[in-house]
């Protein structure tokens, strides 16, 4: 989840960290949640047939251009914590590590494996601050290992494998901020081939405005961070909320979220919700994400909320 006032993100979601506040009860500020990549391929192989009366000549080119097989395959690959749903496997990475492929599809089966990759969100600033941007956030159309319902924001294609060792790299949440007069910690980048989900931008503090991420942080009496930086498409993610009032203190802007962007301060004496994350069903096991609006699907990448001078109840983000 992104975060309420002064908590961290929950590990391997992405989620951004709450801001601190500072007043009636003064809290420190939330550390981002970690990412997590998912990968998932069809693993069963079915019987296969080639009906009719085939020339020398055609089994000649098939066989010239290294389409002929005596027997069906699908990817065959480890790495992770495996598990199965259905006829697919499902490799999930709460840490960096290989993602070694073996074999690739061949005889017409599928060679493209589905993801969901979500960076390291990014913690909020220290006192009266921006809440922490959610991790980017970065998911496949589904369609090549089961048609499993997708986030709204899911986009681009399956990722073509082949076979080698893939190094996957799960992004880091970012620290907790420590000084009130510096914005919150930038999350770490996850990767998966040639997919690249960019850290959450940390929060601003002390009249600053929030850092710029997959998705951006809260701002502090100023505005919030770009989110989808570096720019993806579809989007990886949205823009952190102004935070308004009387300077030097007033309040923090929520982080933005993968699917909307953090809400402004809606006082100047309260901070801004976090923006909303994504949910997907590409894993659906309860130990992954965090629960959403929709019991079938897991959540990722929600903003922190910003941090207040005296009413420190601004809500993360879901997921």
């Amino acid at each position: 989840n992104g975060s309420a006032i002064g908590t961290a993100g929950t590990a391997n979601t992405g989620g951004g960290g709450g801001a601190g506040s500072q007043g009636g009860t003064s809290v420190g500020a939330g550390a981002g949640g970690p990412g997590v990549v998912v990968i998932k391929e069809p693993t069963y192989p079915v019987a296969k047939s080639a009906p009719g009366v085939w020339s020398m000549n055609t089994v000649y080119d098939f066989v010239k251009s290294d389409n002929w097989v005596t027997t069906p395959s699908f990817i065959a690959a480890t790495g992770g914590t495996e598990t199965t749903s259905g006829d697919y496997k499902i490799h999930t990475f709460t840490a960096s590590g290989p993602f070694n492929v073996t074999s690739k599809g061949a005889g017409g089966l599928p060679t493209t494996a589905d993801y969901l990759v979500v960076a390291g969100g990014g913690s909020g600033g220290k006192y009266v601050s921006g809440g922490g941007g959610g991790g980017g956030y970065r998911e496949s159309p589904g369609t090549s290992s089961g048609s499993y319902t997708v986030s709204p924001i899911a986009g681009g294609t399956a990722v073509t494998v082949t076979v080698q060792d893939y190094t996957i790299t799960v992004g880091g949440g970012g620290a907790a901020g420590a000084n009130p007069n510096n914005p919150g910690t930038d999350g770490g980048v996850s990767t998966f081939a040639s997919i690249t989900s960019a850290g959450g931008g940390g929060g601003g503090g002390f009249n600053t405005a929030g850092r710029t991420g997959g998705s951006g942080g809260g701002g502090a009496t100023t505005c919030g961070g770009a989110g989808n930086t570096p720019p993806t498409s579809p989007a990886q993610g949205f823009a952190g909320g102004y935070g308004g009032g009387p300077a030097p203190y007033g309040s923090g802007g929520g982080g933005g979220g993968a699917t909307d962007a953090g809400s402004n301060n809606p006082s100047p004496d309260s901070g801004g919700p976090g923006g909303d994350g994504a949910g997907t069903a590409i894993n659906p096991a309860p130990s992954i994400g965090t629960p959403g609006p929709s019991g079938s699907l897991r959540y990722f990448s929600g903003g922190g909320g910003g941090g207040a001078t005296s009413t420190p109840t601004s809500t993360g983000g879901i997921g």
